[in-house]
């Protein structure tokens, strides 16, 4: 439940690090400055938060580590409610973590003169304060997550008291300045949030909703997206009220007093740290708004614009050569045409109730209709607003009174309910949430406390492959769209454990099978693959083992599939996945993947089949149409680059590699051969 920090119980300590003594090593952030003065502002604000202005304690331009800690300490051993720590500079890296610089810090001091953020981070947990929010806008401030472990984030469930930490950058990563600004780029759009609110019905806005709407806000801009991390329910905790609260009309409704605008921004942006090189950010395309809830009871979402697909690709000499250097199964125009056509016969088969089913003329079911909501989105939502909005409405409608989905009528299956999570994830709103949540919950209680996974509840309860991948994926976007790192912190992690003990132990063949110790195939492996990614870990060697399987079990008719030979599920998981990783994508194993899905297609229906010669099947429709669209997307750019630039690509990958790796090799034997003389040598002098 949201709740307003009590003002009067808490405390707040801002930091700000303007000007250095070594500025050869530092640049002046004159901007600093004005982000602790207008912060201090916005806490104090009345109309806000209210924070009495003797409990904003601000620190300018501070040199002594220990009158920092000092104050900090003060502030946490006299707030009860909650305790605010912001920091503003630049930030730093040792063996000892992350550093908060000062303005007496140097390179050669930064151990004695600068504040060790885990020595901050031991006294805000030694504090009386029921809450803790700790924001730092610097350099390698996302390092300060990783400093806390999964221990201590699982106890901070169970306790009365919660944390929650707002970084303007990645672990690896630094924070960004505009040139001449009144504020640094991350505190800026924070500023802005207090001070505008959102355009939604609550009345307060959490510290989840601060941080969604400060990622939505610099994405707009093309600024990395902060990172966040709680424990406990620090996400439901505000400090500030929202000035655009919309209160309910007498008739049900709610209206927007006024909607973001998304404006083209190109601004030269310069890093907290002098020894980054200066970046410029340019806007490309606006990323997915904030959902909100219109005049009517629909479900809302704004949609990434995406570029118009190019008409003509050049001539019929160009364009063959374009398809000898890059594998290409055929031209993109005719590629193009065929996902346009399929689309169009895909969109005709929605029923008028708003879902889809599995075959044209069928009763509606939750796995068809969750499927056309991610591929229309993943299309274009804009265009396709309005069969969107009536799939949301029907599948919200259907949802079982134990809060999951099924294929079948009342009875909750962990696949429908993982695509309708994963479908409904990007409008996570007011009217959504409690919904997602149930059936979050529903879907957690159905993984296998034995060994991490999930199976097709109810008809089985052995752990799959294919369940487990899909939960994963399912889970990982809702914890992005709901602001719950539980999600992905604990139960995808859980997920992930068990495709490490499924993968197969054989080293000539380490993919996956439908089930723990079955077979591999190669349509298990593209699923599992899928599932690693959504876990963040494609650069395991788990993975790159899987990736490796994963080519070696494409068949001889260029398709993906189980112990009964290619089938296109397996085929277009396994493009999906190969586009996601962008590896294999200009050779002949995605070449050979891609022709046999355009061969498998029905050419006088408009989609396609389980089997040649079958009715067609929406649900293969849309995997076909999906790893098309993903296929087209990875590969137009290069597809359209100038053909020069093109063939030295070619020429560069097919020759010189080969050389450098070759020289690489012979080195290394030489090298193991040197070794080896030695070896004998020394051991002879002593015989």
């Amino acid at each position: 439940m949201p709740r307003l920090a009590d003002p009067s119980a808490s405390r707040a300590v801002l930091i700000g690090v303007a000007s250095y003594a070594d500025g050869q090593q530092w640049s002046a952030l004159p901007a600093v400055r004005t982000n602790i003065t207008d912060l201090e502002e916005a806490l104090i604000d009345p109309d806000l938060w209210g924070l009495p202005l003797a409990y904003c304690s601000k620190l300018v331009d501070p040199s002594d580590p220990g009158a920092v800690l000092e104050a900090i300490a003060c502030a946490a051993e006299q707030a009860t409610d909650t305790l605010v720590v912001y920091y503003a500079g630049h930030g730093s890296t040792t063996a000892s973590g992350l550093m908060l610089t000062l303005a007496t810090t140097t390179r050669k001091n930064m151990l004695w003169r600068s504040v060790q953020f885990s020595a901050v981070r031991q006294v805000v947990h030694e504090r009386r304060a029921l809450n803790a929010v700790i924001i730092l806008d610097c350099c390698f401030s996302g390092l300060a997550h990783a400093m806390s472990d999964l221990g201590t984030f699982l106890d901070g469930q169970i306790a009365t008291t919660s944390a929650f930490m707002l970084t303007s950058s990645a672990r690896d990563a630094v924070s960004l300045a505009p040139r001449g600004e009144r504020h640094t780029a991350f505190t800026g759009e924070l500023l802005k949030v207090l001070r505008n609110g959102a355009s939604y019905s609550s009345e307060l806005l959490t510290l989840g909703d601060v941080s969604r709407l400060v990622a939505s806000g610099l994405a707009l801009r093309g600024i990395p997206e902060p990172k966040f991390s709680q424990t406990g329910a620090g996400d439901q905790l505000a400090i500030a009220r929202n000035v655009r609260h919309v209160t309910s009309l007498a008739n049900g409704d709610l209206r927007i007093l006024e909607s973001p605008e998304t404006t083209a921004l190109v601004r030269p942006l310069e890093a907290h740290d002098i020894t980054t090189p200066k970046i410029t950010w340019a806007f490309v395309a606006p990323p997915a708004m904030t959902p909100t809830m219109g005049p009517t009871t629909a479900v809302e979402r704004r949609a990434p614009s995406r570029p118009a697909p190019q008409s003509v690709l050049g001539s019929h000499l160009d364009s063959g050569i374009r398809r000898l250097l890059l594998h290409s199964a055929t031209p993109l125009v005719d590629l193009e045409g065929v996902v346009a056509e399929s689309l169009e016969s895909y969109l005709t088969w929605q029923n008028p109730d708003g879902g889809w089913p599995s075959t044209p003329g069928v009763t509606s079911n939750a796995w068809s209709t969750a499927q056309a909501i991610y591929l229309l989105n993943e299309l274009d939502e804009d265009a396709y607003r309005g069969q969107v909005t009536r799939a949301v409405d029907w599948l919200l409608d259907h949802q079982h009174a134990n809060c999951g989905w099924g294929l079948e009528p009342g009875v909750s299956d962990v696949t429908g309910t993982e695509l309708a999570i994963f479908a409904l994830a990007p409008y996570h709103d007011q009217r959504t949430q409690l919904l997602l949540r149930g059936a979050a919950s529903w879907l957690i209680d159905k993984q296998n406390p034995d060994d991490s996974g999930w199976a097709f509840v109810p008809r089985n309860t052995v752990s799959s492959v294919y369940c487990t991948a899909w939960g994963m994926i399912s889970l990982r976007a809702l914890a992005t769209a709901a602001n719950n790192p539980i999600y992905q912190k604990v139960h995808v992690q859980r997920g992930k454990k068990f495709l490490l003990d499924a993968q197969n132990e054989n080293w000539r063949d380490p993919g996956w099978g439908k089930f723990l110790g079955s077979p591999t195939e190669g349509m298990r492996t593209a699923h599992a693959l899928n599932g690693l990614l959504a876990a963040g870990a494609s650069r395991s060697p788990t993975f790159r083992r899987g990736l490796r399987a994963l080519h070696k079990e494409q068949l001889g008719d260029g398709g993906w599939g189980d112990d009964e030979g290619s089938n296109l599920e397996g085929t277009c998981w396994a493009i999906i996945a190969l586009v996601h990783t962008g590896r294999f994508l200009f050779t002949r194993t995605m070449s050979r993947g891609i022709a046999f899905c355009l061969n498998s297609r029905d050419q006088t229906g408009g989609g396609w089949p389980e089997q040649p010669g079958e009715a067609v099947q929406i649900w293969c429709t849309h995997h076909s149409i999906l790893a098309l669209s993903s296929y087209l997307n990875a590969f137009r750019p290069l597809y359209q680059a100038p053909l020069h630039l093109l063939l030295w690509w070619r020429v560069k990958g097919q020759l010189l590699t080969p050389l450098r790796t070759s020289r690489v090799r012979a080195s290394v034997a030489i090298g193991i051969s040197i070794g080896l003389i030695l070896a004998i040598l020394y051991s002879g002098s002593y015989m």
